[in-house]
């Protein structure tokens, strides 16, 4: 028969195992996503999302952009982008047409300031008629048209007269 034997306690302690708490986790690297970062036992509840699990790694990011005194930059839908690009577009075509528009007016207001005064202004002498003043002004025209050419002219209705004293303006040529 064998015998048993029962070792008595040594004063040496028997090895300890080290620590079971684990490191610290990593920073995060800035601009990466983790996703499923949390394990299962950390999914919450919040009151916005009802009985849905949200995880805090879904949340991070949102709460990382109310801490950060950075702006972000605008992110813009394909959508977005054609919307920027077709008011740009017509910004521009407004520009060009009022350019345009005041170059082509300043052309032909010059244009009709180098012909010279198309009148010239008479004070009507004693003696003077309609007839007389419109016939020298015009010549080469019949003179019942230039009567009515020089009645236009100054607002004259056809039994108007004349006095002395009385300015006229007189086309210049015919």
């Amino acid at each position: 028969m064998a015998s048993l034997t029962i070792a008595a306690p040594s004063s040496r302690t028997a090895p300890t195992r080290r620590s079971t708490t684990q490191r610290p986790p990593r920073p995060p690297v800035r601009g990466a996503r983790q996703l499923n970062a949390r394990p299962v036992a950390e999914l919450s509840t919040s009151p916005s999302t009802g009985n849905r699990p949200e995880t805090a790694a879904a949340t991070a990011p949102a709460a990382a952009a109310r801490r950060s005194n950075t702006r972000q930059p605008v992110r813009l839908t394909h959508r977005g982008r054609r919307l920027v690009r077709t008011a740009v577009v017509v910004l521009a075509l407004m520009i060009t047409l009022l350019v345009l528009s005041v170059s082509l007016g300043a052309v032909s207001s010059a244009s009709e300031g180098s012909d010279g005064p198309t009148t010239r202004s008479v004070v009507v002498q004693p003696g003077q008629t309609l007839w007389s003043l419109a016939s020298a002004a015009l010549p080469g025209m019949d003179p019942r048209e230039a009567v009515s050419r020089v009645a236009d002219l100054n607002g004259l209705g056809p039994s108007s007269q004349i006095v002395p004293g009385q300015p006229l303006l007189l086309p210049l040529g015919g």
